[in-house]
């Protein structure tokens, strides 16, 4: 299993623990359902002679379940691996990238936003971690010491930076869905914790 399905799975039982600690009934079933956008990015070409091409996102954005109705953190854990294991394998990327790419060139633009307003209102919200260096960087001759990515959606955005042996990371979301975020931030490490000791 690799950081990035930990910090999902992670992120996945801080999720759980902060629906159940808001929810009256403080329980969720089989039918609670959470879906996320994962965006993976691509390799991009290298043209010495145009640059620019390699600077281009190469994104696709599948959505995954997450296990949040799983009330066992090692258990949520495996399952986040295996969903991810799925999204990496070489035929489901090129599967729904050339399906993306077939979609767009004949599918009138009207068509289009329908499909995508369709498939926003399915899922909970985007998730991304980005690798920065895992060293001390400066700018203007100043030590960075924390980055990150602020990217309002009009789904919740949860954004990971993984910067020199940290991880930063913050949610962009509507307070009216995300009362007390810090609440979320809280059950995260607590989720952390308990996976660190299993």
């Amino acid at each position: 299993c690799s950081f990035n399905d930990v910090l999902l799975a992670a992120f996945t039982g801080g999720l759980r623990r902060y629906l159940m600690a808001k929810r009256e009934q403080g329980q969720l079933t089989s039918r609670t359902v959470c879906k996320t956008f994962m965006l993976i990015g691509l390799p991009r070409p290298v043209d010495p002679a145009n640059p620019s091409v390699s600077l281009a996102n190469n994104i696709l954005t599948p959505a995954v379940k997450l296990p949040i109705e799983v009330p066992e953190p090692r258990t949520r854990l495996q399952q986040t691996v295996a969903a991810c294991n799925d999204l990496k394998s070489a035929s489901f990327l090129m599967g729904i990238k050339l399906t993306s790419k077939l979609l767009t060139a004949v599918l009138p633009t009207g068509i289009m936003k329908s499909l995508a307003s369709e498939a926003v209102t399915k899922c909970t919200a985007n998730f991304t971690n980005l690798p920065f260096p895992d060293v001390p960087c400066t700018l203007c001759g100043q030590e960075i010491k924390e980055v990150q990515c602020v990217f309002p959606n009009i789904l919740p955005q949860i954004s990971l930076i993984s910067y020199n042996s940290n991880v930063h990371w913050n949610l962009v979301a509507n307070p009216a869905l995300f009362p007390e975020p810090e609440a979320l931030g809280k059950f995260v490490l607590e989720e952390l914790s308990v996976l660190a000791s299993s």
